[in-house]
Parts: C-alpha cells; structure tokens; sequence
C-alpha cells in the first residue's frame, strides 16, 4: 500500500497504476508471490489464500 496506496494509483517508486493494469488474477498472484522489479515478494508473510485476495482487490482496481 506504501507505493501503490489504497486506491492503486498513488504510483512511488514508479509502482503503476493498479487501476489502469489489464492483468489476470493469475498473472498478479504470480508477482505478489514472486516479487517484480523493487518490489519485494510476499510469499513468506502472505498466505496462498491471502495472496489470491490481494490478487482479486487489484482485479477490483480496474477502471477506479
């Protein structure tokens, strides 16, 4: 939430846009697991079943 912010589009650190992102649920689960760029994974503080809630609150983002 620090780059992205609550609404996805706060945008630090060249974090983008989560509203504007035309990913699928799998595709975001993947970089919340893995990490991608500067932005450190969260697989080892996130659940699988947290993570795939991350992944459906960014899908939520879309066009906010």
């Amino acid at each position: 939430m620090s780059c992205h912010g609550h609404d996805g589009k706060k945008g630090m650190m060249n974090a983008p846009d989560l509203s504007a992102i035309s990913m699928d649920a799998d595709s975001i689960r993947i970089i919340v697991t893995n990490g991608k760029g500067v932005m450190a994974p969260f697989s080892s503080l996130l659940s699988e079943e947290e993570i795939r809630a991350v992944a459906q609150y960014v899908k939520s983002l879309k066009g906010k």
